[in-house]
């Protein structure tokens, strides 16, 4: 069955109760994204690595052990938004789905926790409410109105959902049925054993174990064909975007 969301109260608390300015302290972010900058001599004359810098800034906080803020992708996302603005936020979310699909499709994307406020360990998720967060930065920020290819790529990223499965149980490796040797005793009293058939006393005949679910996206291929055939574009578009704000 198609697991529930609630997106609109997730959006609500996470977001809309925070910072709505599209970008804030923008000279800082520049110094910091000179920092890490391959060549800052250069710096802001290359628009294509615009969004790698960004990335890097709040990557580098996060593998900073001594960072109490930025602990995981969400802690991130959010400190970014609450402290630059909306669209360096955006710029991070926005920059882990298209590479995360260039590489692996939806399935990866979800896969590696892109998409999850509550990833385990592994980066393996339960939910989407990352993803939502995305979609709602993603109109906040303007890129739609910015790039055709921000448009056609932000309906496709909508379509993103994931289904909730039952795992297939380990005690009848699906079958719902599992054997047993009984005993019989003959006319004559001699006792026999017969392999015997019976519904599977793990699962109750279905096969599956209830008690242990996995979720997988819906309709990845899909999906995944369809923003493979905006992915040239939006990659400039997406630096183009940032530069116009960044450096204006």
């Amino acid at each position: 069955m198609l697991l529930k969301r609630f997106k609109e109260f997730i959006i609500k608390e996470s977001y809309l109760s925070t910072q709505k300015e599209l970008f804030i302290n923008k000279d800082k972010l520049i110094e910091e994204m000179k920092k890490v900058s391959k060549d800052p001599g250069k710096w802001g004359h290359g628009e294509d690595h615009l969004s790698f810098d960004l990335r890097e800034v709040f990557y580098n906080m996060w593998q900073d052990d001594n960072n109490k803020e930025v602990t995981d992708r969400e802690s991130m996302i959010n400190y970014a938004l609450e402290n630059y603005g909306i669209i360096p936020a955006f710029i991070l979310g926005i920059s882990g789905y298209i590479r995360q699909v260039n590489n692996g499709g939806h399935a990866q994307y979800f896969g590696n926790g892109y998409a999850s406020i509550n990833a385990n360990r592994r980066g393996e998720g339960e939910d989407i409410e990352l993803h939502n967060m995305l979609l709602e930065l993603w109109e906040e920020s303007g890129f739609n109105n910015f790039s055709k290819s921000g448009k056609l790529s932000y309906e496709i990223a909508k379509q993103f959902d994931i289904e909730e499965e039952d795992e297939e149980c380990e005690w009848c490796g699906g079958s719902g049925d599992e054997e047993e040797e009984v005993e019989h005793e003959d006319d004559e009293g001699e006792t026999y054993t017969e392999i015997e058939t019976t519904s599977c006393g793990n699962c109750g005949g279905t096969g599956y174990d209830s008690s242990s679910t996995s979720f997988q996206v819906s309709s990845s291929r899909d999906l995944d064909s369809k923003l493979y055939n905006v992915n040239k574009r939006i990659h400039f578009d997406i630096e183009r975007f940032l530069a116009k704000h960044l450096l204006d």
